[in-house]
């Protein structure tokens, strides 16, 4: 089945003031790839074809240029993201405290970032920017754990996921 996903909404996502417009990377696509990627990633592994559905239809699809400041170090973030295509560089940007900003990751297809964030209910401990145009998944903390009270085997398997996917990031990091 085919879903339109909107890429809407977010940082610098404006119409135009003539034609009332969404920029070109704020279209609706067709979501077929969108669709097979999320259903392949790492943090619906375990769940159900419907589950999956189900949690894909609780977040939007967004389209990112090149070169866009997804999250900024400090600000709130109140959404999880899933990369379906694309990459997206973390971060330190250069500040006060630090001359140059310090790279920290790269991360690809369906890699997530915005869970520590979900977690712990901090502000972002880094800087997302996409390196590349790329097609991300988001989801509003607050709509996904309503979805994992209302079907908490989905949030059980999610929440596994998600561990797995840390320990991994901190296993690679200590070689």
């Amino acid at each position: 089945a085919r879903a339109a996903i909107a890429l809407g909404g977010g940082v610098n996502c404006q119409r135009n003031r003539v034609t009332g417009q969404l920029p070109e990377t704020s279209r609706q696509i067709s979501t077929t790839m969108a669709r097979e990627e999320f259903f392949n990633n790492r943090l619906v592994r375990g769940l159900s074809q419907s589950q999956s559905s189900r949690l894909l239809e609780t977040g939007v699809v967004v389209k990112r240029p090149a070169g866009h400041l997804v999250m900024k170090e400090g600000d709130r973030i109140e959404k999880l993201f899933v990369i379906l295509s694309g990459e997206v560089k973390v971060f330190l940007p250069e500040s006060d405290k630090r001359v140059a900003a310090v790279k920290l990751n790269l991360l690809g297809v369906h890699d997530c970032f915005g869970e520590y964030a979900m977690i712990d209910g901090r502000p972002a401990s880094a800087s997302i920017e996409t390196t590349r145009e790329s097609l991300l998944y988001a989801v509003s903390h607050r709509r996904l754990e309503r979805e994992f009270e209302a079907e908490p085997e989905i949030g059980r398997i999610v929440y596994r996921n998600l561990l797995a996917i840390l320990v991994e990031r901190l296993r690679e990091s200590n070689e």
